[in-house]
C-alpha cells in the first residue's frame, strides 16, 4: 500500500480532498447537464426524428449508469480511484472535440455515449472517495456539498452552453467544453486515494451482507425519479425548440429549476446527520411527484 496508508490515520475528510472532490463531480455535471436539453434538439438538426432523438437521449442515460456500475466493480478490484478519475477526464477531451464535427447520428451516439459513460466513472468514484474518507458523523455534510456539484454544474452550464450555441453555433460549443474538461484532470492531481482492499477480502470472508435493508426499494425509488426526469427533459427540449426557442433559452430553463436545490441540499446533509435519512428521503421524492403533476 505504500504511501497511501498515511491518509487513514485522520478520521475527517480535509477542506482539500473535499474541494478536489466536488470539482472532479462539478467538471462532468456541468457538461452533461449542460449539453443535454440540447441534444434532442441538435439530433432532429442532423437529421434525426423526435423518436429517435428519445432513444438517443435513453443511449446516453444507459451509458451513465453503465459507467456508474463499472467505476464500483473496478473500483473494488484495482483500488486505483484517483489513476482512473485522472485517466477518464483525459480521455474526455478529444471526444468533445471529435463530437463538433460529428454529422451522423450513430458517430454522435458512440462519441456522446462513451462521454457519459466516462462522466459516469468520473461521478462515481468521487462519491466512493468521499465515502471512505468520511467519518460517519460527517456524510451528511460531505454529501450534501458534494451533490451541490449536479445543480451547480447545471446552472453553469445551462446559462453557458445555450449562449454559446446562439452565438457560434454547437461546433465552437463542443470545443470550449473539450478545454474545460482540461480542468478535471488537474484537479484529479489533488485527490488522495486509499486502498481499502484487505477490508473487502475481510468482509467477503465473514459472508457479511452485501446489500442493506432497504437497498431495493431506494433502487426502486431512483429509477422512477429518474423515468420521470428523462421523459420532462426530452419533452421540455423538443417543444421549446418546436415554439422557436433560442438555444439559451432552452438550457437555461434547465438552469433556473436547479437554482432552488442549492440551498437545500446541504441543509438536508446537515439535518440528516441529527435525525436520520428517511424523513428526508420522503420528503425528496414527494416533492419530486408534485413537480411531475
Amino acid at each position: 500500500m505504500g504511501s497511501r496508508e498515511c491518509f487513514i490515520i485522520d478520521p475527517y475528510m480535509s477542506n482539500k480532498q473535499l474541494a478536489a472532490l466536488f470539482t472532479c463531480a462539478l467538471i462532468p455535471w456541468t457538461i452533461g447537464t449542460g449539453m443535454l436539453p440540447l441534444l434532442p434538439v441538435y439530433v432532429t438538426r442532423i437529421g434525426g426524428s423526435q423518436s429517435a432523438a428519445g432513444f438517443f437521449l435513453a443511449f446516453c442515460y444507459a451509458a451513465l449508469a453503465l459507467g456508474t456500475v463499472a467505476a464500483g466493480l473496478l473500483s473494488d478490484r484495482f483500488q486505483r480511484r484517483k489513476q482512473m478519475i485522472i485517466l477518464s477526464s483525459t480521455a474526455c477531451i478529444p471526444i468533445l472535440f471529435i463530437m463538433g464535427g460529428a454529422q451522423s447520428i450513430w458517430v454522435l451516439a458512440f462519441l456522446c455515449g462513451t462521454l457519459f459513460f466516462l462522466g459516469g466513472v468520473i461521478i462515481a468514484l468521487a462519491s466512493v472517495l468521499a465515502g471512505l474518507f468520511a467519518a460517519e458523523s460527517e456524510r451528511g455534510r460531505v454529501f450534501g456539498i458534494l451533490l451541490l456539484a449536479a445543480p451547480v454544474g447545471a446552472i453553469i452550464g445551462g446559462f453557458s452552453t445555450g449562449y454559446l450555441v446562439d452565438m457560434w453555433g454547437y461546433e465552437v460549443m463542443y470545443n470550449i467544453l473539450a478545454a474545460f474538461f482540461v480542468l478535471g484532470p488537474l484537479t484529479g492531481l489533488l485527490i488522495q486515494d486509499k486502498d481499502v482492499g484487505h477490508v473487502e477480502r475481510a468482509g467477503a470472508s465473514n459472508n457479511l451482507r452485501i446489500y442493506p435493508s432497504g437497498y431495493f426499494f431506494l433502487l426502486a425509488a431512483s429509477l422512477a425519479s429518474g423515468a420521470a426526469m428523462f421523459n420532462a427533459v426530452l419533452a421540455r427540449s423538443l417543444e421549446m425548440d418546436m415554439l422557436g426557442f433560442s438555444a439559451a433559452a432552452i438550457t437555461g430553463a434547465a438552469a433556473v429549476g436547479s437554482i432552488a436545490s442549492i440551498p437545500l441540499q446541504p441543509l438536508i446533509g446537515r439535518l440528516s446527520d441529527r435525525s436520520g435519512r428517511f424523513p428526508y428521503l420522503v420528503l425528496g421524492y414527494s416533492a419530486g411527484v408534485l413537480g411531475v403533476v
